[in-house]
């Protein structure tokens, strides 16, 4: 029994009652805490993942645009190089002096007594030399390839064909000493090459003996048109049908 100060009209029970609120409280609230930072947590990883797969997303596309580009790229400079090859096909097979000059050159270069009855104008396939193979070894080509290239990639491309414009004519002259003439002046010119001599026969007629020749020669590579353009204009009468 308590002393006379010490009286007290609360349930006996009352300060311990009170504790454990105070504790369920504490309790309660330390739950709340935890349960928020619980959710903070997951919300903030949940959205890093969020942004990484965008990112991710993004960088993976940006991958996809720079294969495709590359792609292209490499589409594009296969494409050249065909048009290039087609360019070199086409610049072979195009007549570097007009046939106008060379018939004026080369009646210009007929001597006196000397007469063409034919002119034959033809291709002739070069055969593949050194300088138009690539002068780069494998290793400088090696070297200068991109990482991962295959052994086909590496691989020298076949040089283009290119052809060489090839000349016969028919003549009949007088004697082989005017045959011999006519491919002088024509070796001196500037615009044909190889000049060879392939028949020199003698031709019976009534009005006398005269001679049959054929000639085969080839146009300049670097046939130059102006001494033919600042010749005199071709007697087309020196010229048989």
């Amino acid at each position: 029994m308590n002393a006379p100060n010490q009286l007290s009209f609360l349930p006996d029970d009352y300060l311990v009652r009170k504790a454990q609120h105070r504790t369920n409280l504490i309790c309660a609230t330390l739950f709340v805490v935890m349960i928020s930072a619980i959710a903070v947590a997951f919300t903030t990883a949940e959205r890093g993942l969020r942004d990484a797969e965008r990112r991710h997303a993004a960088i993976d596309q940006q991958y996809t645009d720079a294969a495709r580009r590359i792609a292209e790229m490499k589409q594009l400079q296969d494409r050249q190089k065909v048009l290039a090859r087609q360019a070199d096909l086409a610049a072979s097979l195009l007549d570097r002096v007009p046939r106008s000059y060379m018939l004026a050159e080369i009646t210009n270069k007929l001597p006196g007594g000397v007469s063409l009855r034919d002119m034959e104008l033809g291709r002739k396939k070069k055969l593949a030399t050194n300088a138009a193979v690539d002068k780069k070894t494998a290793f400088a080509r090696k070297k200068t390839a991109k990482p991962g290239a295959t052994a086909k990639e590496l691989q020298l491309p076949p040089p283009p064909e290119q052809f060489d414009s090839l000349i016969k004519l028919t003549g009949i002259a007088a004697n082989d000493a005017q045959v011999a003439m006519f491919v002088t002046n024509l070796t001196e010119s500037n615009l044909f090459t190889d000049v060879n001599l392939l028949l020199s026969a003698q031709l019976e007629r009534t009005e006398g003996d005269l001679r049959k020749f054929n000639l085969e020669m080839q146009l300049s590579p670097t046939a130059d048109i102006r001494p033919a353009a600042n010749a005199a204009p071709a007697t087309l009468t020196q010229v048989q049908q």
